[in-house]
């Protein structure tokens, strides 16, 4: 695995998010002005998102970023199980240009691009950062590009211990603006995606019609359409499918890839899941491809909705890259555990 979160920011919710906080953010759908086509994007309101991951020597962030009316928008890098901040990417509000900073937004200016990104405008950036006092290494990429808009060697350690990332964040703290799309986030450690993606687009598919198994019970109170009880932007706690019973489940068929998709570097399966009273209860994200149910680990439920996800690098029906056929052909869903 290298491949560690993406984000189309499609849920349209500013509380149950698939980010470390749980009231920071405002999520907004496809209307105004997205970065592609049908897609969606997030406004980041005077606060930061932070995602915890698996601690690697390098960390890669891939993101769309749109600073509004000029407000200082950025990326940053963490270690320390997240409490050193260690290296900060942003657009000078003033001159359109991208910093390298050691530390915070005010912390010791490392490297500045030569690219103006221009207000209320979307580019894609990707930060690849190494942590060491001698040998960091930062190197940041716009718009797909193959080289470097800044490469920096040298200091990349802001105090601390380790010299590992296991945290990444998005946002502007304590400014309005700042709009974030097509996030992703992959390391050194895998054989695929342990390098830059290029400009890349995250794709939100929701259930669009019944699956294989509808054996859970909808809010109507029966089984039928279960997926239309599930598939809204913007999670509703009103609208759920549902059961006591262990082992029974519900599969959804996917809208397919918009035309156009040439490759696939990865799926997430997103469930938004609770329990209705205080009673132990667990569930796990199941996923149908080639006629076979693959499954995530099991996940104890409370009874506020969480946020739960399970990344496939590939099909686990052919153990190979996804195809435009297996994702269009696959079903997703829940099963009680």
């Amino acid at each position: 695995m290298a491949l560690r979160f993406i984000d189309g920011f499609g849920g349209g919710d500013s509380t149950v998010l698939k980010w470390d906080v749980t009231s920071a953010g405002y999520f907004i759908n496809n209307g105004g002005s997205p970065r592609v086509a049908g897609g969606y994007y997030g406004l980041v309101s005077s606060s930061v998102l932070y995602k915890t991951i698996p601690a690697a020597n390098l960390a890669i962030i891939g993101t769309g970023m749109n600073a509004g009316s000029g407000t200082v928008t950025y990326t940053s890098f963490y270690g320390d199980s997240g409490a050193t901040q260690h290296i900060t990417v942003l657009r000078n509000a003033s001159t359109g240009l991208i910093e390298v900073r050691r530390g915070s937004t005010a912390g010791t200016l490392l490297a500045t691009g030569s690219t103006t990104t221009g207000t209320n405008a979307w580019f894609y950036i990707e930060v690849s950062v190494t942590i060491s006092a001698t040998v960091g290494e930062v190197h940041v990429r716009l718009n797909g590009q193959s080289t470097d808009e800044v490469a920096f060697t040298g200091n990349t350690k802001n105090g601390g211990t380790n010299t590992t990332v296991d945290k990444v964040s998005i946002g502007n703290s304590g400014i309005n603006g700042g709009y974030f799309a097509d996030f992703y986030v992959l390391d050194n450690t895998g054989s695929a995606n342990n390098t830059f993606l290029g400009d890349v687009t995250v794709r939100t598919l929701s259930p669009s019609g019944n699956g294989t198994y509808s054996q859970l019970t909808n809010s109507a109170g029966n089984s039928t359409n279960n997926y239309s009880y599930v598939n809204e932007h913007g999670y509703s706690g009103a609208n759920y499918t549902g059961s006591v019973t262990t082992g029974l489940r519900d599969t959804y068929a996917i809208a397919d890839l918009p035309s156009g998709v040439s490759s696939i570097y990865g799926l997430q399966v997103t469930g938004y899941m609770a329990k209705s009273d205080a009673s132990a209860a667990s569930a796990k994200l199941v996923l149908r491809s080639g006629g076979s149910l693959y499954y995530d680990t099991p996940r104890a439920l409370t009874t506020s909705y969480q946020s739960y996800y399970a990344l496939y690098e590939s099909d686990p029906a052919t153990s190979i890259p996804w195809s435009i056929s297996g994702v269009n052909g696959l079903e997703t869903g829940m099963e009680v555990a």
